[in-house]
């Protein structure tokens, strides 16, 4: 089986895909794992691989054109079109039965690691097969300004939930721990 992963941080992956059980069914020929770093595909000088929303609305958008390009690369070396996935918390919660089928049914996989708020329609609508979410959680967890980051708007609902049952409704960060947030906040 072969697996590509089209993300913004590529060296990411290296130290946890070469160890472990990972490490030792690629280095027995098992699985062939590639990385590839999106902004190479970029059609600017400065490798801009996002964009605003042109509906407008807040935050970027990871840009059609180099995932496109991308994608096609990986075709042509592929000699086959991938089962092309989107890592997404719009997604289907993955498990373990579907890892199974996929397995099973596909000799290829090519991974889209989400970032910013999202990616172009365009790219779902032509070219994504699934979109599948690891679960309603932030791996990151970075805080600005008191807020994730990163949002989406089913992660955002579910930490809006949590904060009203854990501070009786107190939405604001800066409002509940003056000590802590606004020190984050600045």
């Amino acid at each position: 089986m072969r697996i590509d992963i089209i993300t913004l941080f590529p060296e990411m992956f290296a130290p946890v895909l070469g160890e472990s059980i990972i490490g030792r069914a690629q280095k027995s020929g098992a699985v062939e794992i590639h990385t590839h770093q999106l902004r190479d595909y970029a059609l600017d000088k400065h490798r801009r691989v996002d964009d605003t929303p042109y509906g407008g609305g807040m935050g970027m958008l990871m840009k059609a054109e180099p995932i496109a390009l991308c994608f096609e690369a990986i075709c042509a070396e592929v000699g086959a079109r991938p089962h092309f996935v989107y890592m997404s918390p719009q997604g289907k919660t993955l498990r373990q039965q579907r890892l199974r089928e996929l397995a099973e049914a596909t000799e290829n996989i090519c991974i889209l690691c989400g970032h910013y708020e999202g990616v172009d329609q365009r790219v779902l609508d032509r070219y994504i097969d699934e979109e599948i979410s690891i679960g309603d959680y932030v791996l990151t967890g970075v805080l600005y300004r008191g807020e994730p980051l990163w949002r989406s708007a089913r992660i955002s609902a579910v930490h809006q939930a949590r904060r009203v049952a854990r501070h009786g409704g107190a939405g604001d960060p800066a409002q509940r721990s003056p000590s802590k947030h606004r020190k984050m906040a600045a």
